[in-house]
């Protein structure tokens, strides 16, 4: 009888549950169990156990001290802790303060705030403007000027087409090509010849994206420094309240939105932001030519991300949102200056018939010579054309 109470001691151990009510967790007290096996049971003198896993089983098998075996194969991590806690690491992994970028942006935001004095409302405000006149606003310029000499260049591009659809309409009939044959000559021709407008010119349209490359890390790097400033990052779930490394953000807010580390519950910073970025949007699409059906789906696609960003803007710190909303109103006011005629000329921007100015067209009498460095390309086009004669797809 001894010996089967003994042993009903080292192999039983009696398991109490007692559920903690945490926000979106459940964390149970997992087990008494008996630390002597040779003493009586007592539940008084038994050792506490904790488990961040909720118990789904009841059976427990106490192996050793300090050891506890879970017998109920339900017993399984929470998925939510398992899941913050890959969050948080790769959080910090890429976006954390360690990381080059983003310690930079957040020393920059700083050092404006501490050298000027200003709120930090202010100082948000006086970076996005300095940084965006010295960073991007040279090389939106530069955009501006290879987008204007790829315009200046369609009324020659259009004619080259014109000449050479007649020169593939007599190929047709001499060298008795089919239409699939014909529209590869045509395409492939048109190809080469518009490369070679474009290297004479110095003015590949790819060159314009150049702004992009820069402004869009940029504002990834500006936004989440502010957003590792204000305390709002993913942190472990041992981590109950979020470490605002910034605390004045705090109290130098401005107007409606005092608190720079909570969303705007009013929502004016998200939709002011949307409403911007829509008219940056549709400032260009009214200027735009000749829209083909890229264009028109790229511009789609951008129409629908401002409207996904009003709901993102809402969840986020509103110093996030505030430093988007400063840099769309930058872009906007930037658009508009440059739609005037001074400050193009002072900008030694080309005058394009959407200014206004009538390109001068090069007249001439042979339908061959379309100037010098026209008949130049013509010539090439008519070599290419009778040296490919027979090199027709399969």
């Amino acid at each position: 009888m001894a010996m089967s109470r003994r042993t009903v001691s080292m192999a039983v151990c009696v398991c109490k549950r007692s559920v903690i009510q945490r926000p979106e967790k459940r964390f149970a007290v997992v087990c008494y169990s008996q630390m002597n096996p040779a003493q009586p049971f007592d539940e008084s003198n038994s050792r506490r156990c904790y488990s961040s896993s909720t118990l789904s089983g009841r059976g427990c098998v106490s192996l050793k001290r300090d050891t506890l075996l879970l017998s109920d194969d339900r017993l399984k991590p929470s998925h939510l802790l398992s899941s913050r806690h890959f969050s948080a690491e790769t959080y910090n992994k890429y976006f954390s303060p360690d990381v080059a970028p983003m310690g930079y942006a957040q020393k920059v935001l700083e050092s404006v705030h501490s050298a000027t004095g200003l709120p930090w409302w202010a100082s948000i405000a006086l970076t996005t403007v300095v940084l965006r006149g010295v960073v991007t606003l040279p090389l939106a310029v530069y955009s501006m000027r290879i987008m204007a000499k790829v315009e200046l260049l369609q009324p020659e591009i259009a004619k080259l087409s014109k000449e050479l659809r007649r020169e593939v309409a007599m190929a047709v009939k001499k060298f008795a090509w089919n239409e699939k044959t014909a529209r590869f000559k045509y395409n492939s021709t048109m190809k080469k010849l518009i490369k070679d407008l474009y290297i004479r010119e110095n003015c590949h349209p790819a060159k314009s994206s150049l702004v992009l490359w820069f402004q869009i890390p940029l504002w990834i790097c500006l936004s989440f420094a502010l957003r590792n400033m204000s305390g709002a990052v993913p942190t472990a779930a041992t981590d109950l309240e979020p470490r605002v490394l910034c605390a004045d953000l705090k109290t130098e807010g401005a107007l409606w939105f005092p608190d720079l580390t909570v969303p705007d519950a009013t929502w004016i910073l998200p939709l002011a932001m949307g409403i911007t970025n829509l008219l940056n949007i549709e400032m260009h699409t009214l200027t735009a030519k000749n829209v083909g059906k890229f264009q028109k789906g790229l511009v789609t696609v951008m129409r629908l991300f401002c409207l996904v960003m009003v709901p993102i803007g809402a969840a986020v710190p509103s110093c996030m949102c505030y430093y988007w909303l400063c840099s769309s109103v930058f872009g906007l006011t930037q658009n508009i200056v440059f739609k005037f005629p001074k400050v193009r000329r002072f900008l030694r921007l080309p005058q394009t018939p959407n200014r206004g100015r009538r390109v001068p067209t090069t007249q001439h009498t042979d339908s061959r010579v379309l100037g010098a460095e026209a008949g130049a390309l013509y010539g090439y086009m008519l070599r290419t054309l009778s040296s490919t004669k027979y090199d027709t797809p399969g």
